[in-house]
């Protein structure tokens, strides 16, 4: 199999894969938003008999939107590096470990200290 039929199948796998994730993930986050809703109602024991069904169709249509340009960026990347790989090197891709470098430890505690930071703000 060439480089470009090895992209190609790799291309349609992403695509399904995406698509089954995306309509997985929208068909249990409105499933259990609506339950977080109930569950949330019942705690602080609020009226339920004017509870309604709650969809929003902008969010669903942002999500599909920033899910497809960020698996958009990741198929380009992947065909990408595919590409720029030799065939004998994805095959033999499983069998090598990862080494993670670390250039300067003081910088990397630092960008991490800010990361946690910015989380603690936000959240």
């Amino acid at each position: 199999m060439g480089k470009r039929k090895i992209s190609t199948v790799l291309f349609i796998e992403t695509i399904v894969i995406g698509l089954l994730s995306l309509g997985v993930g929208l068909g249990l986050g409105v499933i259990l938003s609506q339950l977080m809703s109930l569950l949330v109602a019942n705690m602080f024991e609020a009226d339920m008999t004017k509870f309604a069904f709650a969809f929003s169709k902008g969010a669903l249509i942002k999500t599909i939107i920033y899910f497809g340009i960020m698996y958009l960026l990741v198929m380009v990347f992947n065909t990408i590096q595919v590409s720029r790989c030799k065939l004998i090197d994805l095959i033999n891709s499983n069998k090598r470990s990862e080494k993670v470098k670390i250039n300067n430890p003081i910088i990397c505690i630092l960008i991490f200290l800010v990361a946690v930071v910015i989380l603690g703000y936000y959240l």
